[in-house]
């Protein structure tokens, strides 16, 4: 139980002023040698711009069952999504995903082999998202979640289904409690246990505030054989009003064991945002989220590490990148910003801008990434002759620039 509550509370969500539009993400597996395990990528298209965002960085919010720092992909108001995996570059295309559009809000996200649909309540809430894959013949449903809301718009309930037989199997429920300033106050999951039938206390939050800061969390454990019993009691402590540490202390028999037994620091940067997120278990540091954004506050990087046990030294396991382009600029391939030379290239592409460069993707004419690096010297030697999109993200957002590799 130590390690796992240590593990849910890990950091990892959305706030700007700028609008911009995120055309592309790739997530990074390394090992403890910092070699490249594996790639997962996405390259998103729009009709136009109304799957801008407004704001996309992490956010302090209750993450079941503690209050933590939280990043959470967007739901994109993309046209289409093209994703691509691999060990290495260029990376494989997997899939492309179509996504359906009405009132404002995804209903569907669609390929040839899988489907996810949504469905909202009049105020705009998801109100359920269902998944399913084709077998050849038919959609064939695997799971379904459905969320209800009480009349000040929060949420109260989160039911969780599974269909393994066709036929739909309960598998947890979360419900949620309000005090009269819409603050939550109880968090409680059951989950389903199919040898007996019955329903089982899994886990349960109890939160109190000082004002509207979330201050302790009383946090309690069970199972189908087991009732409830408290085994962590979480302080959380503030400075100039933003969350600066938590400490998670073991409960034994009713009592708080002291000194605490997990403890996260935050961080925040120049620009005020969540810079990083550091966390101890009995003293010893076990990992490490570290956040990048760009000018206009965007998150453009995810940064995740933690202990390797053979060497006691902290490595970086996983990397998320997100992309944008800025809605500042009519013309999207416009190299005001960014030039790129020489054009052709045979060996090295150089890349001059009037600000740092941040990352570099190379793209082929059919959209598959050939290569990705944050150095404004690309080899593209080992490119197949044709033509080539360089998207280049800066402090002011991305670029796109068109090259022929000779």
């Amino acid at each position: 139980m130590k390690k796992a509550l240590f593990l849910i509370l890990v950091a990892s969500s959305m706030t700007a002023q700028a609008q911009q539009k995120m055309i592309g993400r790739s997530l990074y597996y390394f090992d403890n040698t910092g070699a490249t395990q594996y790639i997962d990528s996405s390259a998103y298209d729009y009709p136009n711009w109304q799957g801008s965002l407004f704001a996309n960085e992490p956010v302090f919010g209750f993450d079941d069952p503690v209050f933590d720092w939280k990043y959470d992909l967007p739901l994109l108001h993309c046209g289409t999504e093209t994703t691509y995996s691999g060990s290495s570059l260029p990376l494989t295309t997997t899939g492309l995903f179509n996504y359906t559009i009405s009132g404002g809000n995804v209903t569907k996200r669609e390929s040839s082999l899988d489907r996810t649909e949504y469905t909202y309540t009049l105020s705009g809430q998801t109100g359920s998202i269902t998944r399913s894959y084709f077998d050849g013949s038919n959609w064939v449903q695997t799971q379904a979640e459905t969320f209800e809301f009480d009349a000040n718009d929060n949420m109260n309930v989160h039911n969780v289904y599974e269909f393994p037989s066709g036929s739909s199997v309960f598998m947890y429920t979360d419900s949620m409690s309000y005090n009269a300033s819409n603050l939550l106050i109880e968090s409680k999951k059951y989950n389903y246990d199919e040898l007996s039938a019955q329903w089982a206390a899994y886990s349960k939050s109890i939160l109190t505030y000082s004002g509207t800061e979330i201050s302790t969390i009383q946090l309690f454990e069970g199972d189908i054989s087991t009732p409830l019993e408290q085994t962590y009691h979480v302080d959380y402590t503030y400075t100039a009003g933003r969350p600066t540490k938590l400490e998670g202390f073991e409960v034994i028999n009713g009592q708080i064991q002291t000194p605490a037994l997990i403890v996260f620091d935050y961080t925040y940067g120049a620009n005020q945002k969540i810079a990083m997120t550091e966390g101890t278990f009995s003293g010893d540091l076990m990992e490490k989220v570290e956040f990048f954004y760009d000018a206009q506050g965007f998150l453009i990087r995810e940064q995740n590490s933690d202990l390797d046990f053979a060497t006691s030294m902290l490595y970086v396991y996983s990397q998320n990148n997100y992309y944008y382009a800025s809605t500042a600029s009519v013309d999207e391939n416009s190299l005001d910003v960014v030039t790129v030379y020489p054009n052709p290239v045979q060996d090295v592409l150089t890349i001059a801008a009037t600000e740092n460069v941040e990352t570099v993707k190379i793209y082929s004419a059919s959209g598959k990434i050939m290569i990705e690096q944050n150095s404004t010297a690309i080899d593209v030697s080992v490119l197949p002759a044709g033509a080539y999109i360089a998207h280049i993200s800066t402090a002011s957002g991305m670029s796109h620039a068109r090259f022929v590799k000779n």
